[in-house]
């Protein structure tokens, strides 16, 4: 499956791999990985996902000078950033596209949504990407 086909499939629906907690940001991402990637489950929570490795992939921090590619990894830290506040389990989503001033991403959860939606962001409070070599 192919990250197009992946989106055209979830955007608007609710994914609850584990059963657990509802419909969280770590299912949307849990089943790009395993859908599209084809790559083991992260674990924890968003939070814990700048210190997993994924096969083919590499981690990029933030910063003025970079942005992520199609199809990364997306954290953010928990905390308040701007008018956002993330909780303390973190959050994830997965970049469609970006430059150094902002991105398009799929989120599951975010601002309490429930299901994948494709969201604009700026860097506020995000931590860094995991991103396809």
């Amino acid at each position: 499956m192919t990250y197009t086909q992946w989106l055209l499939s979830n955007v608007g629906h609710s994914i609850d791999l584990d059963g657990a907690f509802g419909a969280q940001c770590m299912d949307a991402i849990n089943s790009y990985l395993q859908n599209v990637l084809l790559l083991q489950h992260a674990t924890g929570n968003a939070k814990d996902v700048p210190g997993q490795t994924f096969h083919g992939m590499s981690w990029s921090q933030n910063s003025p000078t970079n942005a992520p590619r199609p199809g990364s990894i997306v954290v953010w830290r928990p905390g308040r950033h701007g008018q956002v506040a993330i909780s303390d389990y973190g959050h994830v989503g997965i970049s469609l596209i970006a430059d150094r001033w902002g991105f398009v991403s799929a989120d599951q959860n975010w601002l309490d949504r429930p299901t994948v939606q494709l969201c604009l962001h700026n860097y506020d409070g995000v931590w860094g990407w995991h991103h396809p070599n």
